[in-house]
């Protein structure tokens, strides 16, 4: 099968040689998969789309898509979304939290007539971000009828359907996490051990967990999500491509040689 994998990223200089080794580790492993991986760069104030850059020349299957100021996570995993071609997407963070060996599990997942296999990790502390998150999801499928799995993120696979049914809701800010449980499709839920950032840190700030909440809520069909869409939308741009460099072809083989 061919799979894009889409990885946004905002300043993970740090992480993205440790994730391509890992993740070409794990996939080399992987029978019947012929891949590539596209980076969403969103706007880095570091080296990372250097890095990106230096490393296409002898991987024909890494590319990346830049953007012309940062929109955030979301808008530029939607930005990867509308870019991919392949039969099943995968999405996760560049920072290691996301453990790319989960993949071929996934990929399992998928070959067993899942539409979306969602990865969901076990492992939550008594932190502030975590006791609200949990708080959110709870409140949150007690209000809704579509339920969204706590402790399931952007890390998960998505067969073409999926992907197409995403891309034809006309929303500015839509948010996969919140639409996938209106598509009544085959949801396979894989748990996992989140991992400690590899290096650097993190970009999301209680600001931005503020307003992922509200594009969350405004992705309802609800008096309320369509009250917050109505405000929301007219503070959200749609994300601009600087530069784009997509890869070539898929493929499967070491990517250092």
């Amino acid at each position: 099968m061919k799979l894009d994998i889409a990885i946004p990223i905002h300043n993970e200089s740090k992480n993205i040689q440790p994730l391509i080794t890992r993740l070409a580790e794990t996939l080399i492993k992987t029978p019947n998969i012929s891949y590539r991986i596209i980076f969403i760069d969103d706007m880095s104030s570091d080296n990372s789309l250097e890095i990106i850059n230096n490393l296409i020349p002898t991987n024909p299957h890494i590319g990346y898509i830049s953007t012309q100021k940062q929109y955030g996570h979301q808008s530029a995993l939607n930005l990867a979304l509308d870019h991919t071609t392949a039969e099943a997407v995968v999405t996760l963070d560049g920072d290691l939290q996301h453990p790319p060996e989960l993949i071929p599990t996934l990929v399992t997942a998928y070959s067993n007539g899942a539409n979306v296999a969602q990865a969901a990790r076990t492992n939550f502390s008594l932190s502030l971000k975590d006791l609200s998150s949990f708080l959110f999801y709870k409140i949150f499928n007690l209000l809704f009828k579509n339920q969204i799995i706590p402790f399931a993120a952007d890390f998960r696979l998505i067969d073409k359907k999926t992907n197409t049914l995403f891309k034809n809701i006309k929303k500015t800010n839509k948010i996969l996490r919140a639409q996938i449980p209106s598509f009544n499709l085959k949801i396979a839920t894989i748990t996992y051990q989140q991992q400690k950032r590899n290096a650097g840190k993190p970009a999301y700030n209680l600001k931005q967990d503020i307003s992922l909440t509200l594009k969350i809520l405004s992705n309802t069909n609800s008096i309320i999500g369509n009250f917050l869409e109505k405000i929301l939308t007219t503070n959200i741009e749609t994300p601009q491509i600087k530069h784009k460099k997509l890869p070539t072809q898929f493929k499967n083989t070491p990517l250092y040689t």
